[in-house]
């Protein structure tokens, strides 16, 4: 059992995503735990400045710009918190996960997101290896798929989108959260579709 420590409470849940993208399914609790991770928050002058440090030993620091705006301020100031504790996890178990530091986040989002503010894809996905620490091969899988689905985004009028969920991959990808699960051997796969045939 782990216990987390932090004096930004709303991200306590964001924090323990990234703690079990390396350490897997485990307790993470406010009040007790043999394992314990302190994160504190503070300002100095225009920076944010994280700390983690685990059971009174390793520490990291992760320093960002001080952003305002109620939505934006909340946005950067969890992905200055999430980053810090990616860190430390990083330092501790010496993995770096393919995916970096994203949970919970469609990867693709976020590229097109870069690429609207006026960046090409390559300059995004260079951007998400930087911020994100996202693997090169998952930022060229992105990019791959940011090319071939243009066009495909603007609509023209009078036409939707219909997304058809087919909830089976070939692996699970820790940052995940749509409701999903691992192919496995597939047997699940011809009465899902037959039941989805009916529905439509």
């Amino acid at each position: 059992m782990i216990r987390l420590i932090t004096d930004t409470p709303g991200f306590f849940n964001d924090i323990g995503e990234v703690i079990r993208l390396f350490l897997g399914e485990v307790v993470i609790r406010p009040d007790e735990g043999d394992t314990v991770y302190l994160h504190t928050h503070r300002q100095e002058a225009d920076e944010w400045v994280e700390c983690f440090q685990l059971n009174d030993g390793e520490i990291v620091e992760h320093r960002s710009p001080v952003v305002r705006g109620e939505l934006l301020e909340k946005r950067m100031l969890k992905r200055a918190v999430k980053t810090c504790c990616f860190l430390l996890m990083v330092k501790q178990t010496g993995v770096y996960p393919p995916c970096g530091s994203l949970t919970g986040i469609r990867p693709t989002r976020l590229m097109y997101e870069l690429t609207d503010s006026g960046l090409s894809i390559p300059e995004a996905a260079k951007r998400l290896q930087e911020t994100f620490y996202v693997s090169p091969e998952k930022a060229g899988l992105l990019s791959e798929i940011l090319l071939m689905q243009q066009g495909l985004i603007e609509r023209p009028e009078r036409e939707f989108d219909l997304y058809l969920g087919i909830p089976f991959c070939t692996t699970r990808c820790a940052y995940c959260s749509f409701s999903s699960g691992e192919l496995g051997n597939g047997k699940l796969v011809e009465p899902y579709v037959q039941a989805l045939l009916r529905e439509i």
